[in-house]
Protein backbone atom coordinates (compact mmCIF):
# COMPACT_ATOMS: atom_id res chain seq x y z
CA UNK A 1 0.00 0.00 0.00
CA UNK A 2 1.35 3.42 -0.97
CA UNK A 3 0.33 6.46 1.02
CA UNK A 4 0.23 9.97 -0.38
CA UNK A 5 1.48 12.96 1.57
CA UNK A 6 -2.12 13.89 2.37
CA UNK A 7 -2.75 10.37 3.71
CA UNK A 8 0.39 10.59 5.83
CA UNK A 9 -0.60 14.02 7.13
CA UNK A 10 -4.05 12.73 8.06
CA UNK A 11 -2.62 9.67 9.81
CA UNK A 12 -0.13 11.80 11.72
CA UNK A 13 -2.90 14.18 12.81
CA UNK A 14 -5.07 11.26 13.92
CA UNK A 15 -2.23 9.78 15.97
CA UNK A 16 -1.49 13.17 17.52
CA UNK A 17 -5.15 13.64 18.46
CA UNK A 18 -5.29 10.22 20.11
CA UNK A 19 -2.07 10.85 22.02
CA UNK A 20 -3.21 14.27 23.22
CA UNK A 21 -6.61 12.95 24.30
CA UNK A 22 -4.91 10.17 26.28
CA UNK A 23 -2.48 12.66 27.85
CA UNK A 24 -5.42 14.70 29.17
CA UNK A 25 -6.69 11.62 31.01
CA UNK A 26 -3.43 11.05 32.89
CA UNK A 27 -2.33 12.54 36.19
CA UNK A 28 -0.20 15.61 35.59
CA UNK A 29 2.88 13.86 36.98
CA UNK A 30 2.68 11.20 34.23
CA UNK A 31 2.13 13.54 31.30
CA UNK A 32 5.77 14.48 30.79
CA UNK A 33 6.69 10.79 30.52
CA UNK A 34 4.08 10.30 27.81
CA UNK A 35 5.39 13.31 25.91
CA UNK A 36 8.94 11.94 26.07
CA UNK A 37 7.78 8.51 24.86
CA UNK A 38 5.79 10.14 22.06
CA UNK A 39 8.80 12.15 20.93
CA UNK A 40 10.82 8.95 20.84
CA UNK A 41 8.15 7.28 18.69
CA UNK A 42 8.07 10.25 16.34
CA UNK A 43 11.85 10.07 16.06
CA UNK A 44 11.60 6.46 14.89
CA UNK A 45 8.95 7.38 12.32
CA UNK A 46 11.11 10.25 11.05
CA UNK A 47 14.12 7.93 10.82
CA UNK A 48 12.18 5.46 8.68
CA UNK A 49 10.87 8.28 6.47
CA UNK A 50 14.38 9.69 6.04
CA UNK A 51 15.83 6.29 5.19
CA UNK A 52 13.12 5.62 2.62
CA UNK A 53 13.41 9.09 1.11
CA UNK A 54 17.19 8.85 0.75
CA UNK A 55 17.07 5.33 -0.68
CA UNK A 56 14.36 6.28 -3.20
CA UNK A 57 16.27 9.39 -4.27
CA UNK A 58 19.74 7.85 -4.46
CA UNK A 59 21.11 9.95 -1.61
CA UNK A 60 24.06 8.83 0.48
CA UNK A 61 24.55 8.69 4.25
CA UNK A 62 25.88 12.23 4.36
CA UNK A 63 22.67 13.53 2.79
CA UNK A 64 20.64 11.43 5.23
CA UNK A 65 22.54 12.87 8.20
CA UNK A 66 22.01 16.41 6.90
CA UNK A 67 18.28 15.72 6.49
CA UNK A 68 18.09 14.29 10.01
CA UNK A 69 19.98 17.27 11.45
CA UNK A 70 17.66 19.67 9.64
CA UNK A 71 14.55 17.94 11.02
CA UNK A 72 16.08 17.80 14.49
CA UNK A 73 16.74 21.54 14.49
CA UNK A 74 13.24 22.29 13.19
CA UNK A 75 11.71 20.05 15.83
CA UNK A 76 13.73 21.58 18.65
CA UNK A 77 12.92 25.14 17.61
CA UNK A 78 9.22 24.34 17.14
CA UNK A 79 8.99 22.33 20.35
CA UNK A 80 10.61 25.12 22.33
CA UNK A 81 8.04 27.57 21.00
CA UNK A 82 4.80 25.69 20.68
CA UNK A 83 4.68 22.19 22.17
CA UNK A 84 4.00 23.34 25.74
CA UNK A 85 1.40 25.80 24.43
CA UNK A 86 -0.36 23.12 22.36
CA UNK A 87 -0.44 20.71 25.28
CA UNK A 88 -1.83 23.42 27.56
CA UNK A 89 -4.50 24.37 25.00
CA UNK A 90 -5.55 20.75 24.56
CA UNK A 91 -5.75 20.25 28.32
CA UNK A 92 -7.98 23.31 28.68
CA UNK A 93 -10.25 22.28 25.80
CA UNK A 94 -10.63 18.71 27.10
Amino acid sequence: MVFTTDDQDEMAQNVLNVVLSKIRQLPISDRSLVVIASVEAIAWIAAVETTTHCRNNGLDRTAARERIDEYAMLFVSNADRSLPEKIALNQRSG
